[in-house]
């Protein structure tokens, strides 16, 4: 096994670039990583990072993006297996490194930035790729913000690195009462979260497509769940408030006794 790790890292570090094409051998994707003159760290954390996103993309391409119904013919594409899938607007993703110690990653149309000093002091942190792949998927311009940001933390946190409502609730800033999803991208995340799991199932679908179609409308909240937008937010904002409260885990435990519920923490 050592052997086999000793000869990948050193195709790769030999190799300039990492290049990802999916298993059926389309091309419709590439992540492209330039690292020939960086530090060994950095080297490690393509190698790492690509893996990851080989394997992640493959696994939830269908999930995030395939949908049979509500495109137009000129928007689809058929893959080797007859299945339909949405294109996506750049065949190639670039990861380019620099020195901007202030901003962790960024984008820009189909360039994905990484800080040097962030990676290095935090070589496991392969999940905000993941982040800023969504955001170019979806429109690094695309509006609103505070959407497409939700979505990619979403997609980042819960599909990507495991997480729960509960994790989300207690890592990000909830707790401000008016307008609060446009403070935070993991408040929005976990906002759009309790709404795909207490009022409307495979909202977050169909936010995401409202996105890519460049038809959003904040009518989606009330035609999806019955409620405009402030009126969700100030119940999720109670909800979010009464999680984080040390009583809630006890009274899970004695719901779920009781064969009830309040929400998997």
């Amino acid at each position: 096994m050592k052997i086999l790790l000793y000869l990948s890292l050193i195709i790769t570090f030999l190799l300039p670039n990492l290049i990802f094409a999916n298993s059926s051998g389309k091309t419709e994707l590439k992540l492209v990583m330039n690292y020939e003159n960086e530090s060994y760290a950095t080297k490690k954390w393509c190698l790492t990072t690509t893996k990851m996103f080989e394997s992640w993309y493959q696994k939830s391409f269908n999930t995030i993006w395939l949908d049979k119904k509500g495109y137009k013919i000129s928007e689809v594409e058929m893959d080797t297996e007859g299945n339909i899938f949405r294109l996506i607007p750049f065949k190639e993703i670039h990861v380019v490194f620099n020195d901007h110690d202030s901003c962790i990653t960024s984008a820009d149309e189909n360039t994905i930035f990484v800080s040097r000093e962030w990676i290095s002091k935090n070589p496991d942190d392969t999940g905000l790729v993941i982040f800023e792949l969504i955001r170019v998927i979806i429109g690094t311009k695309s509006s609103p913000t505070w959407i497409a940001n939700g979505i990619a933390d979403y997609y980042r946190w819960i599909l990507y690195e495991n997480k729960n409502i509960g994790w989300l609730i207690e890592n990000s800033k909830t707790d401000v009462f008016e307008k609060g999803y446009l403070v935070d991208s993991r408040a929005s995340a976990v906002f759009i979260l309790w709404i795909e799991l207490y009022k409307s199932n495979g909202f977050i679908k169909s936010l995401t497509r409202s996105m890519l179609d460049k038809d959003y409308s904040e009518l989606i909240f009330e035609k999806l769940t019955g409620q405009n937008l402030e009126s969700l937010w100030s119940e999720f904002y109670l909800y979010a408030y009464y999680r984080k409260q040390s009583w809630y885990d006890y009274i899970a435990e004695l719901l779920s006794a009781m064969h009830l519920t309040c929400g998997s923490r």
